[in-house]
C-alpha cells in the first residue's frame, strides 16, 4: 500500500505516553510495514532498518515494539495495520464484484438486443454479406438493423469468438493496467523516498534514469534486501554521499559495499577510511625496515657461540 490513514484522535489517545523519539520510531515502522506489507525484522536488524545511531534511539524502538507490535514466526506485525490490510482487500473485492455484475447486466442487455434484431434481419459483417429474408416485389436488399450503439448484429458462428466478447469496464481496465504496471522496484523506491524525506524534508527526484538505476539495484541485491540497503544509504554520513545529497547513482555504484555495512550494522565513514589508509601507508613504509631487523635477529640466532678459552 502506498499510504495509510492516520486518525489523529485515535493516534493521540493510543500514543499519549510516547516520547518524541518513540513517536518517530512508531511512524517509521508503520511506513515500512505499509510499504512492503511484510513483517518487520526484530532486534538489531530492525535497528539497522530504522537507522538507529544511539542507545536512546534503539531503546525507543524496543519500547514501541513491546507496546504496539506482535512477534510472529515471520517477524513483527501490527494488529491494527493487519485489520486495515483486510479492509482494503474487502473493498477491492467488493468493487470488483460490483463491476462484474454491472458488466454482466450490460452483456445480457446486448445479447437480448442482438437476438431481437437478428429475428428481423441477420447480417454477416465478417464477410460483408447480407441475407434478405423479406420476399418483396422489387427484390431490394433491406438495410440491416443495428443495435442501439450502432453495431450490426452478427450471425452466430460466422465470426471469431472474440467478436462477441464485451469490452472491459473502466474499473476492470484500470485494474489490469495497475496489475501490469506495478514495478519490482516499488518497495525499494518507497523505502528510499521515505528515508530521503525524513533527512532532507523534500521528495527525491524520480525519472526514467532513476527507475532504471533502481531496477539494476534490485537485480544486484535482490528485492528483499534492496529496500533496507536504500534506507541505510540515505542515513550514511559519507562525505561524498552528503555532498551529493544521496543520489541514486551513488547508491547503485556502491550497493554491494553498502549492503555489507548494513548487514554488519556499521558505517565506514571517510574518517575511518583515512585511518585505514594511513595505517596501510605506514605499514608499507616501515615494512622493509621491519623485515631487515627480523633478518638480523635470525642471523644472530644462527651464529655459533664463541669458543671459551
Amino acid at each position: 500500500m502506498n499510504y495509510f490513514r492516520l486518525y489523529i484522535g485515535d493516534y493521540q489517545r493510543d500514543t499519549a505516553a510516547l516520547t518524541l523519539a518513540e513517536h518517530g520510531a512508531y511512524l517509521l515502522m508503520m511506513q515500512h510495514f505499509y510499504a512492503t506489507e511484510r513483517p518487520l525484522p526484530a532486534g538489531k536488524a530492525l535497528h539497522r532498518l530504522l537507522r538507529c545511531e544511539s542507545k536512546s534511539e534503539r531503546d525507543a524502538v524496543d519500547s514501541v515494539v513491546a507496546r504496539f507490535w506482535v512477534q510472529k514466526e515471520e517477524g513483527l506485525v501490527n494488529e491494527r495495520a493487519l485489520e486495515e490490510f483486510a479492509k482494503a482487500g474487502e473493498i477491492s473485492a467488493t468493487n470488483r464484484a460490483i463491476a462484474l455484475a454491472r458488466e454482466a447486466k450490460k452483456r445480457a442487455h446486448r445479447e437480448h438486443e442482438r437476438s431481437t434484431n437478428g429475428a428481423r434481419s441477420v447480417v454477416d459483417p465478417c464477410h460483408e454479406q447480407s441475407t434478405n429474408h423479406n420476399h418483396n416485389h422489387n427484390h431490394q436488399n433491406p438495410k440491416p438493423s443495428t443495435d442501439p450503439d450502432g453495431s450490426v448484429p452478427l450471425i452466430l458462428g460466422s465470426c471469431p469468438e472474440d467478436a462477441f466478447k464485451p469490452p472491459l469496464s473502466n474499473t476492470e481496465t484500470a485494474r489490469v493496467r495497475v496489475a501490469k504496471s506495478v514495478p519490482v522496484t516499488q518497495a525499494t523506491w518507497l523505502s528510499y523516498a521515505s528515508a530521503y524525506i525524513g533527512r532532507y524534508g523534500v521528495e527525491p527526484v524520480r525519472n526514467a534514469k532513476v527507475n532504471g538505476q533502481l531496477k539494476q539495484l534490485v537485480g544486484r541485491l535482490g528485492a528483499e534486501e534492496a529496500p533496507h540497503v536504500a534506507a541505510w544509504y540515505v542515513a550514511h554520513n559519507g562525505q561524498l554521499y552528503v555532498r551529493g545529497k544521496h543520489p541514486v547513482d551513488l547508491l547503485l555504484r556502491d550497493c554491494e559495499g553498502l549492503r555489507t555495512e548494513w548487514a554488519r550494522g556499521q558505517q565506514i565513514t571517510d574518517h575511518d577510511a583515512r585511518q585505514v589508509d594511513r595505517k596501510q601507508t605506514n605499514l608499507n613504509a616501515f615494512a622493509p625496515l621491519i623485515a631487515e631487523a627480523e633478518a638480523r635477529e635470525r642471523a644472530k640466532l644462527l651464529e655459533p657461540p664463541d669458543a671459551k678459552p
